[in-house]
């Protein structure tokens, strides 16, 4: 029977934590699949009556994404630990290092595009890692969480815990856009059905507001409108909350699924509303400048650009607008004065880290997936950049 590589091994390694009473971090991603992986795997440990865990969230706004040299001296007095990273690290070579140096042993669940080499951790899951697992490949972080809660938990995953897990990573799944086939297509399948119906104040909350439930006219009824379906309401919730910033220490997608009540997440959610009409302000901005040079450029294989302005949380967005209206490989930065970060997003058939692997002496560190990802370079070298991956694309 078909398994992921190193599943079994990560589950017994954290069973084997909880017996001993060994210290745990969960270091995850801020965004909904790594938020609700993180959900996933503490839910699991606090019902297997372990210790519970130190929780923290990369903040991208702050910090480098993934496992940072920050974020670990943050962390360091907790060491000797077990640091699980959730949705992060698979381009984390140097970090992964440091973090044993500390005292770390650094285990790793993760979905994002191997690169060349895998990182020194101890056990790393990842289902792009081998080639096989074309049911499993494809997971978001979230599913893969979800499979290592059924080996942990066997036959206590069951009932309202069950439900409770699997609609969250349905959510997750649908938010993070992974191809709904194999696992996907099973695990969103099922988990939508319990989604509506979550205990849940955060999930109630959303699928109670007026901005998510939304009747939608239907043309076969002569315009009369109807109620969405639990996929599109879904699908609005993620464009407004699957966002990475944090409050304090703590992850705002986080508190907003936490929510001790309905009130409590209403309020949150009115937050994220305000937050997203300021973010379209500055988006449509960006987007805007870009295009007019785009357009100025239009014979170009792709959009490369960068500005110093550019607010960092809105790179990914700003990317991939641009990318769905040229349909051409994007590739937006923001320059600073240590280096510069930017952003890819791809059109359908095109790699991105494939474009930026056969660049890789240019940038610093990159990764993510074939569509979108992130990369690191120094100034200096964009116009060297730009012409290599120019040079790539025209050979496609």
């Amino acid at each position: 029977m078909p398994e992921i590589k190193n599943l079994k091994k990560l589950a017994n390694r954290i069973l084997k934590a909880i017996a001993n009473h060994e210290r745990i971090i969960l270091y995850a991603d801020s965004d909904l699949d790594g938020t609700v992986a993180l959900m996933t795997l503490k839910e699991s440990i606090g019902n297997l009556g372990g210790d519970p865990p130190s929780l923290y969230f990369s903040d991208r706004r702050q910090e480098e994404p993934g496992l940072n040299e920050t974020a670990l001296d943050f962390l360091k007095d907790k060491a000797p630990a077990l640091l699980i990273t959730i949705d992060c690290g698979i381009s984390n070579f140097k970090e992964v290092k440091l973090a044993k140096k500390i005292g770390f042993e650094v285990l790793m669940i993760e979905h994002h595009e191997v690169l060349d080499r895998l990182p020194e951790a101890a056990i790393i899951v990842n289902p792009k890692q081998e080639k096989g697992n074309d049911g499993f490949r494809d997971l978001a972080t979230a599913g893969i969480a979800f499979k290592l809660a059924e080996l942990l938990l066997g036959g206590n995953l069951s009932g309202s815990l069950r439900e409770d897990l699997l609609g969250l990573t349905a959510l997750a799944t649908i938010a993070d856009m992974v191809p709904e086939t194999g696992e996907n297509q099973l695990l969103v399948s099922e988990g939508l059905i319990y989604l509506e119906n979550s205990w849940r104040p955060g999930l109630q909350a959303l699928f109670e507001s007026s901005v998510i439930a939304g009747r939608r006219p239907d043309i076969s009824l002569g315009a009369i409108s109807r109620r969405l379906s639990t996929r599109e309401m879904v699908h609005k919730m993620v464009t407004i909350v699957n966002i990475t910033d944090k409050e304090g220490d703590w992850g705002e997608v986080y508190l907003l699924l936490t929510s001790r009540s309905i009130e409590e997440a209403k309020l949150r959610f009115e937050k994220f509303l305000q937050k997203g009409a300021e973010r379209q302000v500055k988006i449509e901005a960006g987007v805007d400048e870009f295009k007019k040079i785009a357009l100025f450029q239009k014979d170009a294989p792709l959009i490369f650009e960068g500005k110093a302005d550019l607010p960092q949380s809105l790179l990914g967005s700003i990317t991939s607008r641009l990318c769905l209206s040229f349909d051409k490989p994007t590739f937006i930065y923001k320059i600073t004065e240590k280096e510069n970060i930017g952003h890819y997003r791809m059109p359908d058939g095109s790699s991105g880290i494939k474009a930026i692997g056969s660049c890789s002496k240019l940038v610093r560190r990159y990764g993510g997936h074939a569509a979108a990802g992130g990369f690191y370079f120094q100034e200096k070298n964009a116009e060297r950049l730009k012409q290599c991956l120019t040079k790539y694309f025209l050979k496609k």
